[in-house]
Formats: C-alpha cells, structure tokens, sequence
C-alpha cells in the first residue's frame, strides 16, 4: 500500500479527523481515491456535507448520545492508530 493510497483510504473511511478549513474546502469537491498512476478522482460531496452537518445538529440538540462514551473512546483510538500508522509509513 503506498503512502497515497493510505491516507485515502482514512478519508474514504469517513471517520479521519480533519481541520475546519479543509472541511470548508471539501464543500464542493473533496478527494475520493487515488488511481495507480498518482492522478486524482474529485467526487462532489456538498449533499454528504449537507447531511453530515443536519445530523450533527440534531446529535447536539438531543440530550441522550446515540454512542455510549466508552464505544466513542474506542473508536477514537482506533482512529488515532490509523492516522499514526499513515504517518509512520511516510517517514
């Protein structure tokens, strides 16, 4: 697996943590995959966004968490370990 197709697959994954301003760039277009020879495929994302951000409304509008804490600290883990595997394999 190349560094590019690493980093890919945590975007693809859905659960890569990102800054605000690339989520703002990701509005219109966002990176979907890297082919094998390095050229890049843009998908249009504003209607996941749209959704994404209606149901993070509604998550911080409810007052009981649809994920228990301790399957949230899990999965935030696992991520982590994802996000430092693809930076261990760039150096």
């Amino acid at each position: 697996m190349s560094k590019k197709t690493a980093f890919v697959d945590l975007i693809n994954d859905n659960r890569i943590i990102m800054p605000a301003c690339l989520w703002m760039a990701a509005t219109v277009v966002a990176i979907a995959a890297i082919s094998g020879n390095g050229d890049m495929i843009m998908t249009d994302l504003s209607n996941e966004l749209a959704a994404k951000r209606v149901a993070i409304r509604q998550a911080r509008a409810s007052t009981k968490p649809a994920v228990p804490a301790d399957q949230v600290l899990v999965i935030l883990k696992a991520d982590l370990a994802k996000v430092q595997a693809a930076i261990d394999a760039t150096t």
